[in-house]
Parts: C-alpha cells; sequence; structure tokens
C-alpha cells in the first residue's frame, strides 16, 4: 500500500479481520498515538520542459473563427 492507508481504508481492514471499530474511532486512536497519514498523488506530471527537439510554430496563432472547410488542418508531429 505504500503506507497510503486513510482512516476509511483502515476502518475497513479492521472490519475484514473481525475488528468491529469506527472510521472516527480510528482518527482518533492515529491522533493520541501521533500517527500521520501518508497520501499518494493521483497524477505526477513528468513533462520535460529541457528537451531538445525544435518547437513548432503555432500556425493558427489562437484564431479559431470559422474557416471555409479544408482550409485549416492538424495531425500529430512525428517523433
Amino acid at each position: 500500500s505504500n503506507r497510503a492507508y486513510g482512516s476509511r481504508r483502515l476502518c475497513k481492514a479492521f472490519q475484514l479481520n473481525g475488528i468491529e471499530i469506527g472510521r472516527y474511532r480510528v482518527r482518533t486512536l492515529t491522533r493520541a498515538y501521533h500517527l500521520r497519514w501518508v497520501w499518494r498523488l493521483k497524477f505526477v506530471h513528468n513533462t520535460d520542459s529541457k528537451h531538445t527537439m525544435p518547437i513548432i510554430s503555432n500556425v493558427l496563432d489562437r484564431k479559431f473563427a470559422r474557416a471555409p472547410p479544408n482550409q485549416v488542418w492538424v495531425t500529430p508531429r512525428d517523433n
């Protein structure tokens, strides 16, 4: 679990082992024993802003007004 148990998850784990305990009791006990919760980040950004690839110029220049059909095309860039 990577030390990522909170009061809800601890409560459920105790109940699966046959120990009836409420969530708020778990919170009280963790405060009494000076325990801290550890939260995991849900999403980690891993963008490399110091890459060596060329930066493509912005052809549209944020002009998103409607154009006639087949005037502007967007495709994925080759790496």
